[in-house]
């Protein structure tokens, strides 16, 4: 390729830049508003100018890293900077460097990787812990490292199996960095990296990585309220996915043990229970048995979000409940009673019929598991019992398939 144009190239690149204003949490939504329409305004008409030098092909090749990783950070989707139209135009332009996406990221990859690592790791808690020990302060600005880890999430995202795996060396360190960042914006885009790492690896491969990668999530399940969606979602997929059918791996206790003693912490939290309980079912499988080491603190969070009053969590409760039941049947006859009154507790205390019927299941799981014994022990309970010989006089009318 001829390189006639490359100081055009190089103010392009540089009208690209994402201002600071964008990046930084505490700038004035003024200050903020009035950057963002006057950046996507001029980055479109870079961005097109740059698209049209790339199919004319009048650039420095030895550029195109830079420019992919320019590019990059216009197409990584939902952010300040950025719109859906601006990332459909990188993407095209993108597109002009080579007809495979994936191969063209494989290319420079350990180069695109490098540079985001470089600037990340200033960023972690041992760089900053040390900043302030040396200075006082910690100067470091992470207002770049935004739009680079950005830029590595969008990266790894072109890259599918197999070859996660066969490049997690050079992928690896500046995941396991984003996570350690001070930054949560940050971290976030390190647990999105894990999640398509889980996706596009393979378990064996995974392992290879298991203690660093379990602990640098781990490390991220408590104190961030924003990331608690992501790091609960992320931490499930990535140990069951890791230890699969391992139940004594201490990795699993951990796991749960650091999410009940953070769910311990925010007990009036609202929505921290709905995310726990929606995400936890497969490892609550995995574990079997070895639940029984924190029933005590799972059950007493169980029981005590059922007197919420809240219909949801109530309803994802009575599932939780019946996932433990189903896992650790044997080990359940012993908290057989204590169940049976907070499920009549419920069942007298609302009237909302789906929750009732839920109750009603839930006491359906527990006769199942210590017997027919424990409807004569609790005649008194006319309603639940009454609901629960209605579940079974269907069930035993309906055929099974």
């Amino acid at each position: 390729m001829e390189g006639t144009e490359p100081q055009e190239i190089s103010r392009l690149l540089e009208a690209l830049r994402v201002p600071r204003e964008l990046t930084r949490s505490y700038a004035s939504s003024q200050e903020r508003d009035g950057a963002r329409a006057e950046f996507l305004a001029s980055s479109r008409e870079a961005l097109v100018a740059l698209r049209t030098a790339l199919v004319s092909g009048k650039w420095e090749e030895p550029r195109e890293r830079e420019v992919i990783s320019t590019l990059a950070t216009f197409a990584c989707g939902e952010v300040e900077w950025t719109t859906d139209e601006l990332g459909e135009i990188a993407v095209s332009a993108i597109d002009c460097l080579g007809s495979s996406r994936q191969q063209l990221v494989l290319d420079h990859l350990r180069e695109l990787l490098l540079e985001i690592h470089a600037s990340l790791r200033h960023g972690t808690r041992e760089a900053t812990a040390q900043s302030l020990y040396e200075e006082g302060h910690s100067s470091h600005d992470a207002s770049n490292d935004i739009v680079l880890a950005h830029q590595m999430s969008w990266i790894l995202s072109q890259i599918g199996h197999p070859h996660l795996g066969k490049h997690c060396q050079i992928i690896m360190p500046c995941v396991l960095t984003a996570l350690d960042h001070y930054s949560p914006p940050i971290k976030r885009q390190g647990l999105e990296c894990c999640l398509h790492l889980e996706q596009g690896m393979n378990s064996t491969e995974l392992r290879w990585y298991k203690d660093v990668l379990l602990d640098a999530v781990c490390q991220n399940i408590a104190g961030c309220d924003e990331l608690w969606p992501l790091v609960v979602k992320t931490a499930v997929r990535l140990v069951t996915r890791i230890e699969g059918r391992n139940a004594r791996s201490p990795w699993y206790r951990k796991i749960l043990a650091e999410m009940l003693g953070e769910l311990e912490r925010h007990p009036d939290d609202k929505e921290k229970p709905n995310v726990f309980l929606q995400e936890i079912g497969p490892q609550l499988k995995a574990m079997g048995l070895v639940l029984v080491a924190l029933f005590k603190r799972l059950f007493a969070l169980l029981f005590y979000w059922l007197d919420t009053g809240d219909k949801r969590t109530s309803i994802l409760v009575l599932s939780c409940l019946r996932a433990v039941i189903t896992h650790t049947w044997i080990r359940i006859p012993h908290l057989a009673n204590s169940i049976w009154e907070q499920a009549v507790k419920l069942h007298c205390k609302v009237a909302d019929l789906e929750v009732r019927a839920a109750v009603a299941e839930t006491a359906c799981y527990l006769i199942e598991c210590v017997g027919p014994e424990i409807l004569e022990t609790h005649q008194d309970d006319v309603e639940l019992v009454a609901a629960v010989k209605s579940i079974k006089a269907y069930e035993a009318q309906t055929p099974k398939t």
